[in-house]
């Protein structure tokens, strides 16, 4: 024997937790936290806030996407796994009757 294992169920609980991860950045928009700019009171204090909501919406979208890919990538391993070892035993009960 190889050694080699694959634990599904912490394929599957690494795919949920990327999923809720996921999910709790996308239902908090950075676009809540970028107010008005008179609020901000100064004009180059609000044009460095705006920059940094652009730049921060644009990297937890990307991270949001990757995540998904990700946890999706996961959920498909675990069911190739899956039909493998049903492929696998199928074989083998037919090989003992």
């Amino acid at each position: 024997m190889s050694g080699f294992r694959v634990e599904l169920s912490a394929l599957t609980d690494a795919a949920a937790s990327i999923d809720g991860i996921v999910r709790e950045l996308t239902a908090h928009p950075i676009e809540d936290l970028d107010g008005a700019r008179a609020a901000v009171g100064h004009p180059r204090l609000a044009a460095a806030v705006d920059e940094f909501c652009d730049r921060w919406h644009a990297g937890v979208s990307a991270m949001a996407k990757d995540g998904g890919q990700i946890a999706s990538r996961l959920e498909e391993t675990v069911a190739d796994y899956t039909r493998a070892d049903n492929a696998a035993a199928d074989l083998m009960n037919g090989a003992l009757q």
